[in-house]
């Protein structure tokens, strides 16, 4: 909740020309922590306890409170409609149990219950879109999809998380169970991830002006799947820093691509419709998060089975190209964005 709240507040009122600006302020933050987490996490399971790493957020979370009290002005915004109680018992129990029944499949578990949780979140899925759609005061407004750039970019953000969330969750384990090497070091080879993030911050705005969103967004998915799949095909005994050096490029392909589609989701939304389009798009962008590994479990299961050896580098590199499958699709689907797509947010 925390995200589509946040990115609400400071979009509601913007204007078309300051979206960019701000988004980029928006992802900011969320790019540092990570940078400073894989190593943190390396640390503290090597000299405290695991769970130390779920107790530090406790501190962080009470901290967080008492800023957005002080900070965050006390404001509601206008509506005269009621809350969609059937619509958010609905879509949370389709979209649980899908999640749910993806967690059930990256286990192997192909049992009569896996199926019929399938099914029956499938079609709870089905029942909130057509309740969605004939109720007078829905819980999100899906007629946001009518618009072909914000349906298109939305193609894109499901399949682009996936492999974004594969990779950092993927890599630590490769580089722990298959190379041997320690949880500090394999933190520190995952950092670079970020540092990538953090590193292109600074010219992803110059660079949509430069060359387009449609342009961006082609090359930050394709080199999103170039870099994450390579980077699980080096050797061991290559020397580290090209293991580091992929890694980096993979965060710079990532921090393009999520900034250009969190941007140009809301390019042709009106400003009566952009907190239908920002709680969709950050469904999009949790749910192919939370897929992606869940995919990524399953691909290694059968890459597993493949190499007879669940820690044999094969069975990683068959888990990143089934997670990058759908990012793949999602390419495909950004490629029915109109060529001029976005240049709205540009600035010259």
């Amino acid at each position: 909740m925390i995200l589509p709240v946040g990115r609400q507040l400071v979009l509601r009122d913007a204007p078309l020309d300051r979206i960019q600006a701000l988004i980029a302020y928006i992802v900011w933050p969320s790019l540092v922590a990570p940078v400073i987490a894989p190593l943190a996490g390396g640390l503290i399971v090597t000299h405290l306890s695991w769970t130390w790493i779920f107790l530090i957020n406790v501190p962080l979370g009470v901290a967080a409170c008492v800023v957005s009290l002080m900070v965050v002005p006390a404001e509601k915004e206008p509506t005269d409609s009621r809350f969609d109680l059937p619509g958010f018992v609905m879509s949370a129990l389709g979209l649980g149990g899908v999640i749910w029944t993806a967690h059930l499949l990256s286990g192997g578990s192909l049992t009569l219950l896996t199926a019929l949780s399938g099914a029956a979140s499938l079609g709870l899925c089905a029942m909130t879109v057509h309740h969605l759609r004939r109720t007078d005061h829905p819980l999100v407004d899906l007629d946001v999809f009518q618009d072909l750039v914000f349906a298109c970019s939305q193609g894109g953000l499901v399949g682009f998380a996936m492999l974004v969330a594969a990779v950092p969750f993927l890599l630590p384990l490769l580089l722990q169970t298959s190379f041997g090497w320690s949880p500090v070091t394999a933190g520190v080879v995952v950092m670079f991830v970020f540092v990538g993030n953090i590193a292109i911050k600074p010219f992803t705005s110059p660079i949509l002006n430069r060359f387009g969103y449609r342009r961006v967004l082609h090359a930050s998915t394709a080199g999103l799947m170039v870099t994450g799949i390579a980077v699980f095909c080096l050797p061991s005994t290559f020397p580290t820093w090209i293991l580091c050096t992929m890694a980096l490029l993979t965060g710079v392909a990532r921090s393009n691509g999520l900034t250009a589609l969190s941007t140009i989701t809301f390019a042709t939304i009106p400003a009566n419709q952009r907190r239908a389009a920002n709680v969709l798009a950050s469904l999009s962008q949790q749910v192919g998060a939370a897929l992606g590994v869940a995919l990524a479990t399953m691909g290694l299961a059968l890459g597993g089975s493949l190499a007879h050896s669940a820690t044999s580098q094969i069975a990683f590199v068959v888990a990143v190209v089934v997670t990058a499958l759908p990012t793949a699709l999602g390419w495909l689907v950004l490629r029915r964005l109109p060529e001029h797509a976005g240049d709205e947010l540009r600035t010259h």
